[in-house]
């Protein structure tokens, strides 16, 4: 498997660190500070990191070596890694050590590893990536660490993922950690410092694909027990030879690894044989569960969280458990040495019984149970169980109910009834119900109101709010309803609510004085804002008309001109053909008169008539003085009316 970087976005499991021994003095000088992450909480989760720190944890603890590791499958929180746990892990190694120093020390690290705007960094479980929390800087705190330890000999192993972030990004993040320089040189004074590298910068370091494992750690457990490396350079070589062949066997790529730090090449290194048989003679069991996160045990040792590969059991019969708050399952297995078995467990709801006692009414005086319900009709009763429909009641009632605290309702046939019960595992619990006889309210109100319903036969007093609704399962019975809003006077009202029937409630309700003139107001203002609408409107309609009235009534009066100067001509023409009747311009004289007088005679109608017709666009139409009178008369009205409401404001307050 590659260890990637793909954001998960999960719940984040941090499974934890095992100091050995962080609180004690170092009295040897050879110490080995190892940490494997498997979960984390942004990134995507390896699986064979934790794995990798055990095995290089029993490997330098074989060698006599002081060994603080820290992974994913310890219990203690504080022991878990996290960057302020880690980094109590470092003060205690300095404090700890004895005076003569620290011959040699060894770091490992497998897990996820990323560089940013050319800074690397290890990344711990609560990494993230845009802010750079919960992330070690390689480059400029545990270089220096390190080198400021002043330990002879310093061996770094990074088997730091060095893959794609996937979706995620963050500015100047690139995948891998490149090989930096550990500063001021340290072999001036006799010491060294080697960091081995899993993988080059921009490549994958590989899991192997059952998940036991990662290739590098594999191959430099195996470089450091061989007998040909006994120097830093020798094992380098061991490992440029053996992993890349390995790797693209597994999935076609060379992985390479890379050496860097200040050292003498030639330089000695603890090293000898250790046994780790229990890592390859002991079976391997991987578990998975329908539910992530399940807590996984191990003939009643608790290992971890699914999905969870545990290595090195003792072969034979095996109780596997999973547990989640409220849901369980377990299974029996078989450990075969050096053979991987694998286990898939579902989950299931604890339940408890609930079984229904017996089934009664509230008796005749109100006080408490009374008889049980009549024959028949509690088949079909539907039962919600938190609010959720759940079960039909028919014959012998018994249901199978998950653990915890439930809210019940029973009801149907018009009767209802409402309760909690709490069940155990493998409980059973049994319910008396007492049922309520009941009815349907429709009530309508012209606002929203407070209503106060007072049974009249003792019951339960109740109280709604709202304009309207429809109220099922309302207890069956008379009631005084009285009614409250801000704008309606209380009243009181009979109501009766028939037993399996229906009621409606829509009472008469008479507005308060102060709603009566809020209406009031209201209704002035919408008349005002009707008039200022249609003022504008108004005033251009009474422009037009006096317009073409004025034009009429002036073509009119030049008309009327016009044809009084043709009866002067007409006049003129007759006097002359009286005075020479005789003439030789006596026939044209009297044709002058007879065009003249038919002349004036049309002109003077016309003029009549268009003098007529002005009248109209002069008398008609609207008239925007009378609207503007009206509204000044208006705003009197609301003046005086918003005077009275505050009036009535002050005695109601």
């Amino acid at each position: 498997m590659i260890r990637n970087l793909v954001p998960q976005f999960k719940k984040a499991r941090l499974f934890c660190i095992f100091l050995l021994l962080p609180t004690l003095l170092f009295s040897q000088t050879k110490i080995a500070l190892v940490l494997g992450v498997n979960e984390y909480d942004l990134l995507s989760p390896l699986k064979a990191a934790v794995n990798d720190s055990e095995k290089i944890a029993s490997y330098y603890g074989g060698l006599g070596f002081k060994v603080v590791l820290q992974n994913d499958r310890q219990e203690n929180r504080m022991d878990r890694p996290s960057l302020p746990n880690f980094q109590r892990a470092l003060s205690n190694i300095a404090d700890s050590a004895s005076d003569e120093g620290i011959s040699e020390l060894v770091f490992f690290f497998a897990g996820h590893g990323v560089q940013i705007a050319g800074e690397n960094f290890l990344c711990f479980p609560e990494t993230q990536l845009q802010d750079r929390s919960g992330m070690l800087s390689v480059d400029s705190v545990l270089v220096p660490w390190l080198r400021d330890n002043k330990a002879k000999l310093t061996m770094v192993y990074l088997d730091a993922c060095r893959n794609d972030l996937g979706p995620v990004r963050a500015a100047g993040v690139t995948r891998g950690l490149e090989v930096v320089s550990t500063g001021p040189a340290l072999s001036e004074d006799g010491r060294s410092m080697a960091v081995f590298y899993a993988s080059k910068a921009g490549e994958f370091s590989y899991e192997k694909p059952d998940g036991s494992n990662g290739f590098f750690t594999d191959v430099l457990l195996e470089g450091l027990q061989a007998d040909s490396t006994s120097t830093i350079i020798d094992l380098f070589n061991y490992l440029k030879r053996a992993l890349p062949s390995q790797t693209e066997a597994a999935y076609g790529k060379p992985q390479i690894p890379r050496l860097g730090g200040d050292m003498e090449t030639e330089a000695v290194f603890t090293k000898g044989k250790v046994d780790l048989s229990a890592f390859d003679t002991g079976g391997r069991l991987y578990v998975e569960t329908d539910r992530p996160g399940a807590e996984v045990l191990v003939n009643g040792i608790r290992r971890g969280e699914s999905p969870l590969l545990i290595e090195g059991l003792s072969p034979g019969q095996a109780l596997v458990e999973a547990r989640l708050p409220g849901f369980y399952a377990s299974s029996q297995v078989s450990i075969v040495r050096k053979a991987l078995i694998r286990t898939n467990l579902s989950l299931s709801e604890l339940t408890g019984n609930l079984v229904l006692n017996s089934l009664r009414f509230l008796s005749s005086d109100k006080s408490g149970p009374g008889e049980s319900l009549p024959p028949g009709i509690a088949s079909g009763m539907e039962m919600l169980l938190d609010e959720k429909p759940f079960a039909k009641l028919s014959g012998l009632f018994v249901q199978k109910i998950p653990l915890g605290t439930h809210a019940a309702i029973l009801r149907g046939n018009g009767y209802y009834w409402e309760g909690s019960f709490r069940i155990e595992g493998n409980d059973t619990v049994k319910l008396d119900p007492v049922f309520e006889a009941v009815g349907t309210l429709e009530f309508s109100l012209p606002e929203t109101a407070t209503l106060r319903f007072k049974s009249a036969e003792g019951r339960r007093d109740l109280v709604i709010e709202g304009s309207a609704d429809t109220v099922p399962d309302f207890p069956a019975g008379r009631f005084t309803v009285s009614v409250s809003s801000p704008s309606y006077k209380p009243g009181l009202f009979d109501l009766v609510v028939p037993h399996g029937g229906r009621a409606s409630f829509a009472p008469q309700l008479e507005y308060t004085d102060l709603a009566k003139k809020g209406l009031e107001i209201k209704d002035i203002e919408l008349r005002i804002g009707k008039n200022i609408a249609q003022l504008p409107r108004q005033k251009a309609s009474r422009s037009t008309l006096d317009t073409l009235g004025w034009i009429g009534t002036g073509t009119g009066a030049a008309l009327g001109v016009a044809a009084g100067v043709l009866y002067y001509l007409a006049r003129d023409s007759y006097d002359k053909y009286l005075s020479e009747p005789k003439s030789s311009s006596a026939a044209a004289l009297h044709e002058q008169v007879l065009t003249y007088t038919n002349l004036s005679l049309g002109l003077g109608a016309g003029g009549l008539g268009l003098l007529g017709l002005s009248i109209l666009p002069l008398s008609l139409g609207p008239r925007p003085g009378v609207l503007e009178e009206a509204n000044n008369q208006l705003d009197a009205e609301l003046e005086k009316a918003r005077k009275e409401y505050q009036s009535l404001q002050r005695a109601k307050g």
